[in-house]
């Protein structure tokens, strides 16, 4: 018998986890309960957490808080009978205990007609089974006959076309595949278009003939391999509409694909791009067992810089630069965090990543991101006067189509710095930068006007913008950081954030760190606010999307 079938509707798969060490009496209960809920589910309604819970245990949970979360149908059937099978199996079933006697797997493909695989496409559309111990004590798949005789009624048309249904032989395969090649190379025709074409001229299924082009798109003879609907692009449009605030049943409508589907579309586009992240550092190290980084809070960190170009170099300027105590402090920290990331993503699977991981190496590297910036802030100060020491002259004094990609420039040959330092080799951050800095000054020098000392130096006026340059000194930030009218949503007083709720803001600066400590993982926020790990990123996508709409409106106005 091959593995318990995994649940990847979060409701149902931490009701597993709570229920696997019930009583065999409450198991027993719980499972007739979960059978009789399919009957019940319709594919494109969506169900409160809450009364999924109640339909199976009886049981109504509080709100932790305060909103409905809910599951979408199709979701739900899909994972309904792997619950069933995690139910009956921690209830130890044998088949005498089962009266009226269960149908098995083969008897019950013989009754309709059908193949194997038929029956395990139908248990995904609410054909709930049991895993049973035979005589010989082996785990064995059955069907209650009432579940069968239920669903028989309820999917009558189904079961119509499943019994109609004929396989592709080799010939057929073939026939598809050249027709579609022919179409696409003469009339450039999109999958789904040639798919309908074929159907029509074979007088076969379009769903199926579609299936077999998109399945043939993932080997090494795929034809519309450049097109929309190949894997790596559909996973990552699918990826960018998330990230865009798109919700993924919505995603899942466009593609005709489930949401579960689309969530490991997205899963797995996240640990690719993880994957892609090189730290320069021995993934087998581990981070020193004594450093603490779940509760890190540091002065400035995660602060937002100010935008314009005068008020940044002052502010700069104006800071005094770090005791060497302090420095060695955070770019420790920087280097532990870098560690850690470097080991979760060498552990990260492309094909099927787990959640956790992926979120843990995400809130990782934005961690890296945080403290990088407080660690620039720190230095800029120091890598300006090198500058103005180079030019023998006060930078702000340039015009500004010169000063403003300077400034950002030198802000990355710091942020590069402070990326490639050791701070267990000794030394501190003055050196490399100082270096960097000078370099950077030869660079420029045939650019820079010289100084003439015959008239005044210029002052910077405010009012020159310049873009959050803590948003882009890290290359993953690029596509890991939220839309930056999230945080300005947030940021807004109370009175101004139009309906975003303080907790909601509070969950959303925790989460990225905007609020003087470390970003947080989803099952961080969940432990610290005893609510479950997927409500937090149910909450968090929900404000993210509000905080976006926000932003909408008022630039609307």
């Amino acid at each position: 018998m091959p593995p318990l079938p995994t649940i990847r509707t979060p409701v149902l798969a931490e009701l597993v986890k709570e229920l696997r060490f019930a009583p065999r009496a409450t198991l027993m209960r719980q499972l007739a309960n979960a059978e009789a809920l399919a009957p019940d589910i319709e594919d494109d309604r969506e169900y409160p957490d809450e009364w999924l819970i109640f339909k199976v245990t009886g049981y109504r949970p509080e709100h932790h808080s305060g909103e409905i979360r809910n599951c979408l149908g199709a979701d739900v059937l899909h994972d309904l009978s792997a619950l069933c099978e995690h139910l009956s199996k921690a209830a130890k079933i044998r088949c005498d205990d089962v009266s009226p006697s269960p149908i098995g797997l083969d008897e019950l493909a013989s009754r309709w007609n059908v193949s194997r695989k038929t029956i395990e496409r139908l248990r995904r559309k609410g054909l709930t089974a049991r895993r049973v111990l035979d005589e010989k004590d082996r785990s064995v798949l059955m069907f209650l006959p009432s579940v069968v005789d239920r669903f028989e009624q309820q999917h009558a048309s189904l079961l119509t076309d499943a019994k109609a249904f004929s396989r592709f032989n080799d010939n057929c395969r073939t026939e598809i595949f050249e027709k579609a090649k022919q179409l696409h190379a003469s009339h450039g025709v999109s999958l789904n278009t040639a798919a309908k074409s074929i159907a029509e001229e074979l007088k076969r299924s379009h769903e199926g003939i579609r299936q077999l082009l998109l399945r043939n798109e993932e080997t090494e003879n795929a034809i519309f391999q450049n097109g929309w609907h190949s894997p790596d692009r559909r996973r990552q449009i699918a990826y960018r509409a998330w990230s865009m605030g798109i919700p993924v049943r919505n995603i899942a409508a466009h593609f005709r694909r489930t949401s579960t589907s689309i969530h490991r579309l997205i899963l797995v586009e996240r640990a690719e791009r993880l994957k892609t992240v090189d730290l320069h550092l021995d993934a087998k190290k581990k981070p020193d067992a004594a450093a603490n980084l779940a509760h890190v809070s540091l002065p400035g960190l995660g602060s937002a810089p100010s935008t314009d170009l005068a008020l940044l170099l002052a502010q700069a300027r104006a800071t005094d630069p770090p005791k060497a105590s302090n420095e060695k402090t955070v770019t420790t920290l920087h280097t532990q965090l870098m560690i850690s990331a470097t080991g979760v993503i060498a552990s990260l699977s492309t094909t099927r990543p787990k959640a956790e991981s992926v979120d843990e190496a995400e809130t990782l590297l934005r961690a890296i991101a945080r403290v990088r910036a407080l660690l620039v802030s720190m230095e800029l100060g120091l890598a300006l006067a090198t500058l103005d020491q180079q030019f023998e002259q006060n930078i702000v004094s340039l015009p500004v189509s010169l000063l403003k990609p300077m400034t950002l420039q030198v802000i990355h040959t710091v942020a590069h710095a402070v990326a490639t330092h050791n701070p267990s080799r000794g030394g501190r951050l003055a050196a490399p930068i100082g270096l960097a800095i000078t370099r950077l000054a030869k660079e420029w020098t045939q650019r820079i006007p010289a100084a003439d000392a015959s008239k005044a130096q210029r002052a910077l006026s405010t009012g020159t913008s310049i873009n959050d340059w803590t948003r882009s000194i890290c290359p993953w930030q690029a596509w890991l950081e939220p839309d930056p009218r999230v945080r300005m949503v947030v940021d807004l007083k109370p009175a101004e954030r139009k309906g975003l709720s303080d907790e909601r803001a509070t969950l959303l600066r925790d989460r990225y760190g905007w609020a003087g400590s470390l970003p947080q993982t989803a099952a961080a926020l969940a432990a610290s606010r005893t609510t479950l790990s997927h409500h937090i990123v149910r909450t968090l996508t929900r404000a993210e999307q509000q905080a976006l709409q926000i932003a909408r409106e008022t630039s609307d106005c």
